[in-house]
């Protein structure tokens, strides 16, 4: 048997694993009653989806991904079953890996990316907040004045350049750090904000743009703890992988060799 094969064999098992540990967090997700509906979820859900798309590829965190959320909500069902929501999911596993692909060809490109987003989510959000004198969640209403106009903006552009410059400063000890940060906002902004918001608004009633908003004000919560989580995590399970895979490898060779 070769050694590809092999590795096949030993990547489906482990995204079988990884779909498992989805699943599970998902039944711990926090679900927040935004605009009359749990619209809203906060988990770590994408922490072993983003960990197995950096592991096995993007094709296997894709389907880490969209099988965690279909068993998940077939097993633990929140509401009635909405296959964009799945598709949002094959996502969240597929770009990370495709980020990760393109960091290995050039870290100019993963910095690149980064950029545009930052300043895709600090545009938006400021537009929101130009445009918009109040904010009300779960029938709340949150006054949104001069000075909160002004502070929210800019503590998004620090969060992203803290994000941007820490590799530098810490070369040895940042790791992924990078490229973690760009694969957390690019699934936010695209996946989560600009097409989870559209199917938000067909089936909750929630307007677009301030669905898009919402996300991205929950984002400057989210990418902080996810991404150091997901930084410290994920060179422990890679060290860890490639000893099993090598060991299971051998193995394998040993049992194939004895029934010869």
């Amino acid at each position: 048997m070769k050694n590809g094969v092999k590795k096949s064999i030993y990547k489906i098992s482990l995204c079988a694993i990884f779909v498992a540990i989805t699943v599970i967090l998902s039944r711990l997700a926090i679900y927040l009653p935004f605009f009359g509906s749990n619209s809203y979820r906060i988990s770590l859900i994408a922490i072993p989806i983003i960990i197995s798309s950096f592991l096995l590829g993007p094709i296997y965190g894709g389907i880490v991904g969209g099988l965690g959320d279909l068993i998940g909500a077939l097993l633990f069902p929140v509401g009635p079953f909405f296959i964009g929501f799945t598709f949002d999911s094959f996502l969240l596993g597929l770009l990370p890996g495709l980020i990760f692909y393109l960091n290995k060809i050039s870290k100019k490109i993963t910095a690149t990316i980064f950029i545009i987003m930052s300043m895709a989510v600090i545009g938006v959000v400021t537009a929101y907040l130009v445009l918009n004198d109040s904010i009300t969640l779960n029938k709340t209403k949150f006054e949104l004045n001069i000075w909160v106009k002004i502070f929210i903006p800019i503590v998004y552009a620090a969060l992203f350049l803290f994000s941007l410059l820490f590799p530098l400063f810490f070369k040895k000890k940042s790791g992924n750090f990078l490229v973690v940060s760009t694969s957390f906002i690019v699934n936010e902004f695209i996946v989560s904000g600009l097409i989870a918001s559209l199917w938000k608004q067909q089936l909750y009633n929630i307007d677009y743009f301030i669905g898009i908003s919402t996300n991205l004000f929950l984002l400057l919560f989210n990418m902080p703890i996810k991404v150091l989580l997901i930084t410290t995590l994920y060179p422990l399970i890679k060290t860890l992988f490639d000893s099993v895979t090598k060991n299971y490898i051998v193995s394998l060779d040993s049992q194939i060799n004895i029934k010869r």
